[in-house]
């Protein structure tokens, strides 16, 4: 299958997002990011075989465009590893443009490292993992490439 085949099969229509986010209500809004605001939604299991996502719809406002839209579209069909979230699929339809990911249940990291439940051997396991994370990222995706970062989000997974 060409690459171009694989984005292609990723398209998901806008209206099972819409449907998978009780149209993107706010009770489902998980999170604000750079790109936009990130609801939780769950799709058809006739859509695609990950049901429960997350969706970041992009707020035209906020500076990112079509051209950093499709770029992460292509570095994240591309780049597949166990520690990075997989993108799911994404809709472009009209003004709409949105990225859907799988959900991660644990949600952002953030969120559990100020606990003192966390001990120091979980703590360590966790960097380990950021780390093979970055390191696939930075040396793994193939001779040539570079992937540069500019708002690295660890979920708990």
């Amino acid at each position: 299958m060409s690459f171009l085949q694989e984005l292609y099969r990723l398209r998901i229509p806008f209206d099972d997002i819409k449907f998978a986010t009780n149209n993107f209500s706010d009770q489902n809004c998980i999170g604000q990011g750079g790109f936009g605001p990130v609801y939780k939604g769950q799709l058809p299991s006739s859509t695609r075989l990950t049901e429960h996502v997350a969706v970041k719809r992009l707020d035209l406002k906020g500076g990112q465009g079509e051209r950093e839209f499709l770029m992460e579209i292509v570095m994240l069909a591309s780049y597949k590893h166990d520690k990075l979230v997989s993108l799911v699929g994404f809709s472009n339809d009209g003004n709409e443009k949105v990225l859907v990911y799988k959900h991660e249940a644990n949600g952002s990291l953030n969120n559990h490292l100020p606990s003192t439940n966390l001990s120091w051997e979980q703590r360590l396991r966790i960097c380990v993992g950021v780390a093979r994370g970055l390191e696939y990222l930075h040396d793994g995706v193939g001779a040539g490439h570079r992937v540069l970062h500019r708002d690295v989000k660890i979920m708990c997974v």
